[in-house]
């Protein structure tokens, strides 16, 4: 994640974002929900974006898809792989 990213942006949320950001989906959220995959936030913006996607079946996609392709790209690094 680059500078400026989700996860550098957020480290510290005030109770009133958190409420926000579980309402509203994020302005990035396909580097959200890679970020969410990859367990690269953090506890609370784990948290706060894992409670958002109990309410949005749009984020919650997206994060299902990203596994998916995460997982299919590791599949596919197995099987390429020579050894």
């Amino acid at each position: 994640m680059g500078k400026g990213s989700y996860a550098s942006q957020h480290t510290k949320m005030s109770a009133r974002a958190i409420l926000y950001l579980m309402s509203a989906c994020p302005t990035d959220p396909e580097e959200v929900a890679e970020a969410f995959v990859r367990k690269a936030l953090t506890p609370n913006q784990e948290a706060t974006f894992g409670a958002h996607i109990l309410r949005c079946p749009n984020c919650a996609q997206l994060v299902r898809d990203t596994r998916a392709f995460i997982q299919g790209l590791r599949d596919a690094i197995r099987e390429y792989s020579p050894g």
